[in-house]
């Protein structure tokens, strides 16, 4: 004996009210009407916070390395806040989100902004451009374009340390470019790399 199912059978399906709360739809709406009250550029942070969870960021870095007296190569590192809601304490190199702002046909804007509002006017070479890769940066997933200057002077901030011994407070995603950067850097200026991925790592002291 064989139980025959036909869709006449079947329960009817739930009503999509009962699937998904009424308001959601509502929820959205609001949600992106409040998003039309915002002009293209800096996001309040509580915004630019889930944009950065939910979309890929484009991001520009710019790594300012130098080569000490010794010949180590050193990388200039600045120091978020304690109070920082995603990175506190934490050392990294200096970057930027691209803006909608910015001026089209290159990353001339974003170098701006990176060398007055992070490096304070240091003077360096001209960004060298080293490789784009996309990564977790920690607070989501960024499409970045990997740069590094040449520092000729003494910064008025941050502070330097040598890329074979980095602290371990360094932002740990930025070794996925941190590398490619510094074997950029060596390759142009001494026609060699001197130092191998492996020991570009953040010490444990």
């Amino acid at each position: 004996m064989y139980l025959q199912i036909t869709t006449s059978s079947l329960p009817p399906p739930l009503p999509l009210c009962i699937l998904l709360p009424v308001n959601v739809s509502d929820e959205y709406a609001e949600a992106a009407r409040i998003l039309t009250k915002l002009e293209p550029g800096f996001l309040p942070f509580e915004i630019f916070h889930q944009v950065a969870r939910l979309v890929v960021l484009p991001i520009v870095e710019i790594v300012p390395l130098r080569t000490n007296p010794r010949g180590d190569v050193e990388v200039l590192l600045l120091e978020r806040t304690a109070s920082d809601p995603i990175f506190p304490g934490q050392v990294h190199t200096p970057g930027c989100v691209v803006l909608a702002t910015d001026t089209p046909g290159s990353f001339e804007t974003a170098f701006q902004r990176i060398m007055h509002d992070e490096l304070d006017g240091v003077q360096t070479s001209e960004p060298v451009y080293v490789t784009q890769l996309l990564h977790h940066s920690g607070r989501g997933m960024e499409s970045t374009h990997v740069y590094w200057a040449e520092v000729f002077n003494k910064p008025a901030t941050g502070t330097f340390y040598p890329v074979s011994d980095l602290p371990n407070t360094f932002m740990k995603s930025q070794l996925d470019f941190l590398p490619l950067a510094v074997a950029s850097y060596q390759a142009a200026t001494n026609g060699e790399t001197m130092f191998s991925f492996s020991s570009i790592q953040p010490s444990v002291s």
